[in-house]
């Protein structure tokens, strides 16, 4: 709370790493509902209920939408107690919902290849600390080997 009314220095840099860390980590527990929903689906659409094709669309037009409110509305929430700037409200908005956009598509596509929510977690944990740690805050271009500042030109963290 706040930590906008200061000079700008670490206690922002700490913030916005706060804030688009919590909205990447926000689909991760979901995965497992993902892949039970998927289960569900395969025996509904095997019992001619729905197509595959109604399946996405309620998807699409369902859950993303409500996925991408909840996450401006909790982005707009926890900028009003930081009290920084309104001049930085867009970029910040728009930066998180890249970062949440981009984790939920690739967790979705770990759910979607794993057999079951513990191998989804497994298999999302190695996009998930690379992308965590080459985030610029945790290792730096400066402190990271040679070999691995590569890692950085990708890394949607950065």
């Amino acid at each position: 709370k706040g930590v906008g009314a200061s000079a700008f220095g670490l206690p922002q840099i700490s913030f916005i790493f706060i804030l688009l860390t919590m909205l990447s980590l926000q689909s991760l527990p979901l995965m497992p509902l993902l892949i039970e929903e998927r289960g569900f689906m395969k025996h509904e659409t095997s019992e001619r209920l729905y197509t595959e094709g109604a399946h996405i669309l309620t998807t699409f037009f369902v859950t993303v939408p409500l996925s991408l409110t909840g996450a401006i509305c909790q982005t707009l929430i926890i900028y009003a107690f930081s009290e920084l700037a309104g001049q930085f409200l867009p970029t910040v908005l728009g930066w998180t919902l890249l970062l949440f956009f981009f984790f939920d598509a690739i967790f979705s596509s770990v759910a979607a290849a794993a057999a079951d929510g513990q191998q989804a977690q497994t298999l999302a944990t190695p996009f998930l600390v690379v992308f965590m740690l080459f985030n610029g805050s945790i290792v730096t271009r400066a402190t990271a080997p040679a070999y691995l500042r590569w890692v950085f030109e990708i890394s949607p963290t950065n």
